[in-house]
């Protein structure tokens, strides 16, 4: 998780909250394992402030890779990030201090912690850290009024284990109606500046032609099939430019998936030490989620000390579930 990430999640953090503080005991013989995906029902529960309420929030649907609607008590429903939920410590994220280890009562009884510190947005964050894991169990923060906050994690369920049934997909072949859309983010993140947006892009068959070309939404002459798909599939090009690394587990709208993923450097390593990432179906080539992170890029006459894009797929109706 990057410093930016890390800030904003500890800032929801003081809005979100509360439980009355109990403690969840799990046998110190077990070997934790944090899932960094959701599935449907999935749960974390907090407690903030002087133990003054409880927020339980539940996964109710995953809409699409690291999107998932919870239920917070019954009360309301919301979209968010893995990263709205839980905290990871990335001890080399910039403005990350180490101070030390700390024993402390968390949902997992008393254990030994690492201690970090953090001061973003006028805010100053301690955070006592699973060394095991890396995950936020307590944040401590004070704000530039002076206002103190505290949430401890009571209990979650993504150290328990999911059934490993995966979803096969097959794509069907384009045809009128045929369509996909892709939500576009960045971050551009300098100290305790900050900027982002984003926009969606989608692809829309209106009819198909008798030559096999395709009449597209927006787009004034047709395009053939290999066009339409090339911003949806990996092409033989992608796969010689692209490094396998390994796979991911991933939880999609069309359930969970096991993914390749591939890394790249800088399209032009002269201009900038860009790095990119993707995940893609193994059978199918289907691009899931595209990113790239770089450091120190101008825009707008200010550089940057980092800078985030990601592109993820929210809709494509090409996608058939295998049975």
């Amino acid at each position: 998780m990057n410093s930016k990430s890390l800030a904003i999640i500890a800032v929801v953090a003081i809005v979100v909250a509360g439980v009355t503080y109990c403690t969840y005991i799990l046998d110190s013989d077990d070997d934790l394992e944090l899932r960094d995906y959701l599935v449907v029902g999935d749960w974390v529960e907090y407690c903030f402030g002087n133990d003054s309420y409880t927020d339980r929030y539940t996964v109710t649907d995953v809409e699409c890779i690291d999107r998932y609607v919870v239920n917070v008590s019954d009360q309301y429903t919301m979209t968010v990030s893995y990263a709205f939920l839980f905290t990871i410590i990335d001890p080399d994220d910039d403005g990350i201090k180490y101070l030390g280890m700390e024993t402390a009562n968390t949902f997992m009884g008393k254990i030994n912690c690492e201690v970090y510190s953090k001061d973003s947005y006028g805010t100053s964050y301690k955070y006592y850290v699973d060394p095991e894991t890396k995950l936020v169990l307590i944040t401590e923060g004070v704000d530039d009024d002076g206002r103190t906050f505290t949430s401890r994690i009571t209990g979650t369920s993504v150290f328990s284990p999911v059934n490993m049934d995966y979803t096969d997909i097959v794509l069907s072949e384009p045809a009128a109606g045929s369509a996909y859309e892709y939500e576009n983010k960045y971050e551009y993140v300098s100290g305790d500046s900050f900027y982002s947006g984003g926009y969606d892009a989608s692809m829309e068959v209106t009819s198909v032609n008798y030559d096999g070309t395709l009449n597209i939404v927006g787009e004034d002459e047709p395009i053939t099939v290999e066009d339409f798909m090339s911003g949806l599939v990996m092409s033989d090009e992608d796969y010689d430019a692209w490094t396998l690394v390994g796979t991911k587990v991933v939880s999609t709208q069309w359930g969970l998936m096991e993914c390749n993923e591939y890394t790249r450097s800088s399209y032009d390593a002269a201009v900038n030490d860009a790095k990119w990432g993707m995940l893609t179906d193994p059978e199918t080539g289907l691009i899931l989620k595209m990113w790239m992170e770089d450091h120190n890029l101008e825009y707008e006459g200010i550089v940057w000390d980092d800078y985030f894009e990601s592109s993820t797929l929210l809709n494509c109706n090409l996608v058939q579930v295998i049975e």
